[in-house]
């Protein structure tokens, strides 16, 4: 997931929920300059179902 930045910059804050199960989810980003001004949007993400079978990598080990 890419933050996105703010110009000029400011403090970013971010509530979400936690990402699990394939689905859509809305990230709201709140931009605070410190000075009493907020800013926020919206970020759409799209959690994919993983398809790929695990692939185990294993070192020998010697004794």
């Amino acid at each position: 997931m890419l933050i996105p930045g703010s110009n000029p910059p400011m403090y970013n804050f971010i509530y979400t929920p936690a990402f699990g199960n394939p689905s859509n989810y809305v990230v709201t980003w709140i931009y605070d300059d410190g000075n009493g001004n907020q800013s926020s949007q919206l970020q759409n993400i799209t959690v994919l179902e993983d398809t790929f079978k695990p692939i185990a990598l294993c070192k020998p080990i010697y004794h």
